[in-house]
């Protein structure tokens, strides 16, 4: 449910390069100063090409406009604790700022009792041993 309100984002976003006469998700279409995907970059939904969500692109961009990114591993970015962050064009409009907000996968660590677990490595299971 918290990943709700990121869901509608991609949407309007999709929706809003569409309507630009680009956009699509697979990378072929024509992304505001790029050649294509939902952020413009590279291609899909991984901008920067590193099996995440948006990252570096070296396509322009609206000055402060924001966006989904999330270095990590592709899949883990909304499992466990990982969380997707975003990222901030810049002023001169030419580069993505660094990736706020993220949570990528960490070694798991045993939770202490009483303590609720959290899978740290974003796999889908708590607390597994190494």
């Amino acid at each position: 449910m918290r990943q709700l309100p990121r869901l509608c984002c991609l949407c309007l976003c999709i929706l809003a390069l569409a309507c630009k006469g680009g956009g699509g998700t697979d990378g072929q279409g024509g992304g505001p100063g790029g050649n294509g995907g939902v952020d413009g970059g590279s291609g899909g939904v991984d901008g920067g090409g590193n099996g995440g969500v948006g990252g570096s692109s070296t396509t322009d961009c609206d000055p402060g406009s924001m966006r989904d990114c999330y270095t990590g591993p592709a899949g883990t970015e909304t499992m466990g604790a990982c969380t997707i962050g975003s990222e901030t064009c810049n002023a001169e409009g030419t580069d993505w700022g660094a990736c706020i907000g993220e949570v990528v996968p960490t070694p798991e660590v045993d939770t202490p009792p009483g303590q609720t677990p959290v899978d740290e490595d974003c796999d889908g299971m708590i607390d597994e041993a190494p």
